[in-house]
């Protein structure tokens, strides 16, 4: 995508979410003749029903062009997908309140309620967090009383589905260890953080520092991984904009937690995005261009060039494919958190598991990409995380 279809794509996203009041006449042709980039740009950033939602409302698009049915029907999605989940909100809310559950909505499903309309903030998903020990009986609830099937269990979340065919994640902790530098210390009480919702016994919320804490270590985690897409930066702009809040609060969060330096960045990539501020530091371009490049969930090169930086080089990331650190060894094999002395004999009986279910070549591959990867986007993410002080 060039600088100038770059540009068309956030002067839509800006009059669609009110920021900008009309789109320059002198651009609309422009608009016009790049409608293909901006349909599958906007679609890998999952935002084009916003910019399908400025593009009709400023008749730049007409109705005998392919691509107005593609925008349509993302739209279409969007409002679809928007009501089931403002149903399966309700009915989790209602759900656990009776069954006497304390619980905490958490990310998109909050976000969306700032935004002009609920539906132009899209959710893969409904994150729920419940107390560690309530969350046996939060799943009970969820699939005696609401119909809801099990899906699968993660490290810190549990995956159900809704009879709307809606993913719920029901979070028992609220970050990983070891993510996003320290947030998950800051975070780590979450519980003697939370304020009771009005008019509820049982739902709470997330005091504006923490949530805001929260949003800005769950974009990091993702940037770490390969990439976070436009979105978060637009939720960030959300939050800085339409959100009362204390910065001097905000600020000492982000300093605890050591993700100060990777908010200012990200403060000032919204900022050009959807204020039309220029960009002042050639590290922010460089975090526009990886976010841009990497669509919602980041790209395989983006996310191998990070672990490779994070790990001490292609031979350290070689060597952590092959010998995974205790701590990862123990979510495989559980028997090694007692059994520590185990973990070397553990490593061949990981290395013969791979070879009888065929996952072998998938490890080879990684090692053959690590080994192939090309200099100057090791470099480029080497300065982006020395940046961003991520870790």
């Amino acid at each position: 995508m060039t600088k100038r279809e770059e540009n068309a794509l956030f002067m839509l996203i800006r009059y669609a979410m009110g920021i900008d009041k009309d789109i320059p006449e002198s651009e609309k042709e422009y608009i016009k003749s790049v409608i293909p980039v901006l349909y599958k740009e906007s679609k890998r950033h999952d935002l084009a029903h916003i910019v399908g939602d400025a593009l009709f409302n400023n008749n730049l698009i007409s109705s005998d062009d392919e691509y107005f049915v593609k925008f349509k029907k993302r739209q279409i999605a969007a409002l679809y997908r928007g009501s089931r989940i403002s149903q399966d909100i309700k009915e989790i809310c209602n759900t656990f309140e009776q069954a006497k559950i304390p619980f905490v909505i958490l990310k998109g499903s909050v976000i969306r309620n700032l935004y002009p309309e609920k539906w132009m903030r899209t959710s893969s998903d409904i994150d729920v967090l419940v107390k560690p020990e309530d969350l046996r009986r939060a799943i009970s609830a969820l699939m005696d009383e609401c119909g809801y099937s099990y899906v699968s269990k993660y490290v810190h979340h549990v995956s159900l589905s809704s009879k709307n065919d809606v993913h719920i994640e029901l979070h028992h902790e609220l970050l990983e260890e070891c993510t996003a530098n320290d947030a998950n210390l800051v975070l780590a009480d979450i519980w003697n953080l939370v304020e009771l919702k009005k008019g509820c016994s049982y739902s709470y919320e997330m005091k504006d520092e923490h949530f805001y804490l929260y949003h800005i270590a769950h974009a990091a985690k993702h940037v770490i991984n390969g990439g976070c897409g436009i979105k978060p930066l637009l939720d960030l702009w959300i939050l800085e904009n339409k959100v009362e809040h204390s910065r001097e609060a905000r600020e000492n969060l982000l300093g605890i937690a050591r993700l100060a330096a990777f908010e200012d960045m990200c403060l000032e990539l919204s900022h050009a995005w959807f204020d039309g501020k220029e960009i002042t530091r050639e590290e922010v371009k460089l975090l526009g261009s990886y976010i841009i490049t990497g669509g919602v969930y980041g790209t395989p090169l983006n996310h191998l060039s990070v672990q490779q930086q994070i790990k001490g080089g292609k031979k350290g990331y070689a060597k952590n494919v092959l010998f995974p650190p205790y701590e990862n060894m123990t979510k495989i094999f559980p028997i090694l958190k007692k059994h520590k002395y185990l973990t070397v004999p553990f490593y061949f009986i990981r290395f013969f598991l791979s070879v009888c279910k065929g996952t072998a070549p998938k490890v080879l591959k990684r090692l053959k990409a690590n080994h192939q990867s090309p200099k100057r986007v090791d470099d480029a993410v080497l300065l982006l995380l020395e940046k961003t002080e991520l870790k």
